[in-house]
């Protein structure tokens, strides 16, 4: 296995800058997520990381060494594609073990490889097919046992599994980190799906204009998002973020009980006017008035919106403000739309964040 080391290493496209001086180590057996939206600079590190884009400023560090100065052979290094790239013309057992032949492997050898990444995979009665013969899911698997085959010391995957159902794609989650767990290969895995973010990675690079704005587990990530940013990517639904607190507590019906407790949570050298509060849509709570304590703060909404989702409902409150918070109850819900509702937020679980800088307090 390998390490990979980026030292500020930059991309230019003609004059435009989209990765700015970037540093990152990725240690040998760690499978690393880099998460971001569109335009976030996850797929060209990766490029870059592959040695399919040139890098304009700085280095790569490949096992200590530098990446530009390594042969296509001594890099190891193995690619999933998010459209598959697998050869039309060739057969299942044909793709897999192009690189094997590549690299003058025996005939007995190839065999013995693709056999054991093709049983591992399930794909052992699909070798002699062509890959228009396949399922997506099936697609997708070869493309991971091509990757596998020749035992890289480091796995490269671009968004391998967003063209698969949701179904699939669970399945799919699964699959690889049981694969990573038995060959213990260094893993750089890039998504925008916060989800495959949080069940594969050991660790998580939030990724946001070229530049990482947290680096950590992802119980870190989620649990301590270092900024407002972080703390919207990760979560489903998204993080409940409150601008207007001041004017939520002076129209609920415990205004003063709530101001009260809010002046014994404020961050210390801040008030109201200058926090912004996140908190979880399973954190908050729908209760009656005899449920109340004080541990916990109080507000009023209207349900506006209800969305079952497997054994989760969502219901979307609209506060006072005009503001709206998502509220995640299991089961069936028996609230309806026009309902009012007064909800609890346990004190331990509110997110708070500087107005104007938008970084975590």
């Amino acid at each position: 296995m390998t390490t990979a080391i980026f030292q500020d290493v930059e991309k230019y496209y003609g004059k435009t800058q989209v990765i700015p001086p970037f540093n990152l180590q990725i240690n040998s057996s760690e499978f690393v997520v880099m998460i971001g939206p569109s335009g976030s600079g996850k797929s060209t590190l990766l490029r870059m990381l592959s040695g399919l884009e040139e890098i304009s400023n700085g280095k790569i560090l490949l096992g200590g060494q530098e990446l530009k100065t390594l042969s296509q052979l001594e890099r190891n290094i193995a690619m999933v594609f998010q459209n598959y790239a697998l050869y039309p013309h060739m057969s299942v057992f044909a793709n897999m073990s192009l690189g094997l032949k590549l690299r003058k492997y025996s005939a007995s050898e190839i065999k013995k490889q693709v056999l054991a990444i093709s049983d591992m995979l399930d794909i052992n009665d699909l070798l002699n097919r062509k890959p228009a013969a396949l399922s997506g899911g099936q697609q997708q698997r070869v493309a991971i046992g091509r990757a596998l085959v020749r035992k890289p010391s480091l796995c490269l995957f671009d968004e391998p599994l967003s063209n698969l159902d949701v179904s699939l794609r669970s399945r799919m989650r699964i699959e690889l980190k049981e694969i990573h767990d038995k060959l213990q290969n260094t893993v750089v895995y890039v998504t925008h799906d916060q989800v495959e973010a949080m069940t594969l990675a050991d660790r998580i690079i939030v990724l946001n204009e070229g530049r990482i704005e947290q680096d950590g587990t992802p119980t870190e990530i989620f649990e301590k998002p270092k900024n407002l940013f972080v703390a919207q990517i990760m979560g489903s639904p998204t993080i409940n973020i409150l601008h207007n607190m001041a004017a939520i507590l002076q129209s609920a019906s415990s205004q003063e009980e709530n101001q009260r407790k809010m002046q014994v949570l404020y961050p210390e050298g801040y008030s109201i006017d200058n926090l912004i509060i996140g908190v979880r849509s399973e954190d908050i709570k729908p209760v009656n008035a005899e449920e109340k304590q004080d541990s916990k703060l109080y507000f009023n909404g209207e349900i506006c919106f209800t969305e079952l989702l497997a054994g989760t409902t969502n219901l979307h409150i609209r506060l006072a403000t005009q503001e709206e918070v998502i509220c995640s109850v299991q089961g069936i819900s028996h609230y309806h739309v026009g309902d009012v509702v007064s909800f609890a937020i346990e004190n331990n679980y509110i997110h708070w964040f500087d107005k104007q800088t938008q970084e975590r307090i």
